[in-house]
């Protein structure tokens, strides 16, 4: 996961999360049930947690 605009914004879906502007690559292995994305905490700091999204 990185923060800021994809190089190749073509390549990628835009969608919003929580007012959040994610960007999802169009040949992304995804989950059958989908993809979840959401706002999350961690010992105080503010985080996005992306469930569905497969890395094989």
């Amino acid at each position: 996961m990185f923060t800021g605009l994809p190089r190749v914004p073509e390549k990628y879906d835009q969608v919003l999360a929580d007012d959040i502007k994610v960007y999802i690559a169009q040949d992304a292995n995804i989950a059958p049930e989908g993809l979840k994305i959401s706002l999350g905490n961690w010992r105080g700091f503010p985080t996005l947690e992306v469930k569905g999204l497969l890395t094989y």
